[in-house]
């Protein structure tokens, strides 16, 4: 007596199975290296905009001390730019040291030189970011504010990081 043999078939329902499988896992590998590009891009953003802010943090600081060094000096009734002129230094260390005051510990760079009755302050990142500050100072200690711009030095010379690369 033979038994009834039970077969197999592997038909359109097993097929469309398969496919839609490694579809899934397809789906899944984009997801996890779109994931990791969008982590990475994050942590560079949150990187650039906490630099930023420190060097604002530090050019408004340079602003405050050379309001207090106009202040004194005005007040004393000494000549305002011959007594501001030799304070620059100290007042872009001042600025300066406002970055190694907080929790960022960035090495940022603040500089300042007056020509006439103007002074001009450059803030730089260690990432190339940058803010140019231009004050025009009155004999009788007032100043404005004639600029205050930020940029972004790019640089091209790097191996052309990608996106989409597995390392992040």
């Amino acid at each position: 007596m033979d038994s009834p043999r039970q077969q197999v078939h592997i038909g359109p329902i097993s097929l469309f199975t398969l496919v839609a499988s490694l579809g899934m896992a397809v789906l899944a590998v984009l997801a996890v290296s779109t994931s990791n590009a969008m982590y990475a891009l994050s942590n560079r953003a949150a990187e650039m905009t906490s630099e930023l802010y420190v060097a604002e943090a530090c050019a408004q600081r340079f602003v405050a001390e050379l309001d207090g060094a106009l202040d004194q000096a005005s007040s004393t009734g000494s000549d305002v730019s011959l007594s501001l002129s030799g304070q620059l230094d100290a007042l872009a260390s001042a600025a300066q040291g406002e970055a190694t005051q907080g929790a960022s510990g960035l090495d940022v760079t603040v500089s300042a030189h007056m020509e006439g009755n103007e002074v001009t302050v450059v803030v730089t990142t260690p990432i190339g970011r940058r803010i140019d500050v231009r004050i025009e100072v009155a004999a009788d200690g007032t100043y404005q504010i004639t600029q205050w711009k930020t940029t972004t030095e790019t640089d091209s010379s790097g191996a052309g990081e990608t996106l989409w690369s597995p390392a992040g």
